[in-house]
């Protein structure tokens, strides 16, 4: 038999199958989509919080805009990554919102193309204290910080918050005060 007969001979039994296939698929997808949103959306917003702190962090991924808010300091990331870790690549945007006082060591370490920052003007007034060690290391794409707090520092690499970040290229933004410009190098 040539193969247009066998498929005429046999084009029942496969259009069967396929709509069998189809509706299966289909019925799958019903039955675990509702449960697959669930999951993004747990993996997309949790808690983040030092001991004592209620901080929590909400990742807008097709903005690429990871928001933390509550009060207290962001917890530590040494020995565990950060939940947003699978998502690190696409974060482009850190809104840290007022009320959080610490910024954890290594938090948002290895977010490569993180290139705009917001800290809070509650972060603690010695915010080199404020910012744990490695912070944003590796933030190659960081470009802006806008720090709100009344009283804001240089941030620098001395310190390692921003180790191997290009901080040449990037700039403090800062309240306007009289006795200081509102622009300032992060190196400084």
């Amino acid at each position: 038999m040539t193969r247009s007969l066998i498929f005429k001979k046999h084009r029942s039994t496969i259009n069967r199958l396929t709509t069998k296939g189809i509706a299966q698929s289909l019925i799958i997808l019903a039955v675990c989509l509702p449960g697959f949103s669930q999951v993004q959306a747990q993996e997309t917003s949790g808690n983040c919080g030092a001991k004592g702190a209620d901080v929590t962090w909400n990742l807008d991924l097709p903005k690429g805009v990871l928001t933390v808010s509550g009060t207290g300091a962001i917890m530590d990331y040494v020995s565990t990554p950060p939940p947003w870790k699978p998502y690190q690549t696409s974060i482009t945007r850190v809104v840290i919102e007022d009320g959080v006082t610490g910024i954890g060591t290594s938090v948002f370490a290895g977010c490569g193309n993180l290139t705009f920052v917001i800290i809070p003007q509650s972060l603690e007034i010695e915010m080199i204290k404020g910012i744990g060690h490695n912070a944003f290391a590796y933030c190659k794409q960081l470009t802006s910080v806008i720090n709100l707090s009344p009283t804001p520092q240089f941030l620098s690499k001395n310190v390692n918050q921003f180790d191997s970040v290009p901080l040449e290229n990037a700039v403090l933004y800062v309240p306007p005060d009289p006795k200081q410009s509102t622009r300032k190098p992060l190196d400084g």
